[in-house]
């Protein structure tokens, strides 16, 4: 993993449990150091998580594939904790394997083990996601392209289910149906322009999500090649992102260079 901006003085390069610190003046010899006492020392507060929180995490949580939801809670009006239970898995004390998944809608989502405090009362939301969810098992946990929207899959067939976690702007949560069509959500809006309406009865726009697209060796090659015949002032595309990241080293920030 390669992480930058972090601080404004050096290049993290993340290595299994440790860190590589280059300073970016060079004035000083690499650092390694593991990723408890970089966060500490940094004192490093993540707010909100980006593209590549998003797809670590659907990985970690790609392993509750298979599990049922036994129930649903609400904490406040955007977060929400999934119990879910293995039935399989039997614990030391007899019980069945359970794993709590908590969605923030626009912050986060994980499996966390802290016991919160719940909402005597459930929401209407939280009642429609347990009258399609409960029982269901998890099928499958992916990330939509690479936005930062999160797919949950229950079920399977004309029973499916999907909750949607979207985490930019103000966020949302949606359940829609096994072929999209949303049913319910907690923040409806609409945008004219790109023709989006996300509200119930729509369908969610799945084919509307960015998709990731690997550069070719030759496509990099071309860029640079334009470049070089252009100037470096007039660079776009993939290459003028390299230039762009050298040039801004002049700026006090971070450069990487590959």
């Amino acid at each position: 993993y390669i992480f930058w901006n972090l601080c404004p003085e050096v290049v993290v390069l993340g290595i299994s449990n440790f860190l590589l610190c280059y300073p970016s003046d060079k004035s000083r010899f690499c650092k390694k150091t593991s990723i408890d006492s970089f966060v500490r020392e940094r004192r490093m507060v993540k707010l909100r998580m980006n593209t590549v929180d998003v797809a670590a995490e659907v990985k970690c949580l790609r392993k509750l594939i298979g599990m049922r939801c036994a129930n649903i809670y609400d904490l406040s009006a955007k977060t929400y904790v999934f119990k879910l239970i293995k039935s399989s898995g039997i614990t030391e004390s007899g019980e069945s394997e359970k794993v709590l998944l908590l969605l923030e809608s626009g912050v986060r989502f994980h499996m966390t083990e802290f016991s919160r405090d719940k909402s005597t009362t459930p929401s209407g939301f939280t009642l429609k996601l347990r009258k399609h969810i409960r029982t269901r098992r998890l099928e499958d946990v992916r990330q939509l392209g690479i936005d930062r929207v999160v797919d949950f899959h229950f079920g399977l067939g004309e029973g499916a289910h999907h909750i949607i976690l979207e985490l930019y702007s103000q966020g949302n949560i949606l359940l829609a149906d096994a072929d999209y069509n949303v049913l319910t959500l907690l923040r409806t809006h609409r945008d004219d322009e790109k023709g989006l309406m996300m509200m119930p009865r729509h369908q969610y726009p799945v084919n509307l999500c960015r998709q990731w697209e690997r550069t070719s060796l030759e496509k990099l090659k071309m860029e640079f090649i334009n470049c070089k015949s252009l100037g470096d002032n007039q660079c776009s595309g993939e290459a003028g992102k390299i230039f762009s990241s050298l040039d801004s080293k002049a700026n006090g920030q971070t450069a990487i260079k590959a």
